[in-house]
């Protein structure tokens, strides 16, 4: 249980860490929060940690009773649970025609591609020995 604890913790880290520092090397003044790189890895957190427990959580549910547990899964759950909670934010700035292609693009590859590396360290983290260990069980 503290394995996958920890795990959800890290998970966002690439994301997060790779926002702050885009923000540390172009910063946008008067942005508020989001002109610091500190508060933006803070912020990017909070995101994937909230939408990881929104979505992730019972995508984990369900592909644990289906006994789907591989590295390609958590990757594609990642994806999505990154990619579908901006999109609705980024529709409604496309149809006010307030998004440039720059806005669409930098956001959808920072969540999905986000959404994969958090799902895949979750996965490296809190499950990569999981199947090893049950074959130890059942040969021991």
């Amino acid at each position: 249980m503290l394995k996958k604890l920890g795990a959800f913790l890290l998970a966002p880290t690439p994301a997060a860490l790779f926002q702050a520092l885009v923000i540390a090397v172009w910063p946008k003044p008067g942005q508020g929060v989001f002109e610091h790189p500190l508060s933006m890895f803070v912020v990017v957190c909070l995101y994937f940690w909230f939408f990881a427990l929104l979505l992730g959580l019972p995508a984990w549910a369900i592909i644990r009773k289906r006994r789907g547990v591989t590295f390609r899964t958590f990757v594609l759950i990642g994806f999505f649970v990154g990619l579908v909670p901006i999109s609705v934010p980024l529709a409604v700035l496309i149809d006010r025609g307030q998004a440039s292609a720059y806005l669409i693009a930098y956001n959808v590859l920072l969540f999905a591609i986000g959404g994969m590396a958090a799902g895949a360290v979750f996965w490296s983290i809190a499950l990569r020995h999981r199947r090893v260990e049950t074959l130890k069980a059942t040969f021991s």
